[in-house]
C-alpha cells in the first residue's frame, strides 16, 4: 500500500532507500529539522516540494493535496482582518 500523503510518501520512501533526512535536506539545500517538519505534515514550500519530486518522484501534488485535507470543508484562510 502507498501512503497518500506526502509526509508520509517521504518517510516510506527515506526508509526504502536507507536516506536519513539529514541527506535529503543537503541534497535539496535545507535543514534536517525542516524535513522532520515536512513529514510531520508542517506546509512545505512550492520550490521544496519540486525538488524533492525531482529527487524521489514524490509529486508537488502529494504535498498540495495533504494542504487541502487539512484544513476543514468550507473553511478559507483566515486574511487576519477578523
Amino acid at each position: 500500500m502507498v501512503p497518500k500523503r506526502g509526509g508520509e510518501r517521504l518517510r516510506v520512501w527515506l526508509e526504502d532507500e536507507r536516506r536519513t533526512q539529514q541527506w535529503l535536506g543537503e541534497q535539496i539545500g535545507t535543514h534536517q529539522t525542516n524535513v522532520s517538519a515536512w513529514i510531520r505534515g508542517r506546509p512545505i514550500p512550492l520550490e521544496m516540494a519540486v525538488k524533492i519530486e525531482k529527487l524521489t518522484g514524490i509529486e508537488v501534488e502529494d504535498w498540495t493535496a495533504e494542504a487541502e485535507e487539512s484544513r476543514p470543508r468550507g473553511v478559507l484562510p483566515s486574511t487576519g482582518t477578523d
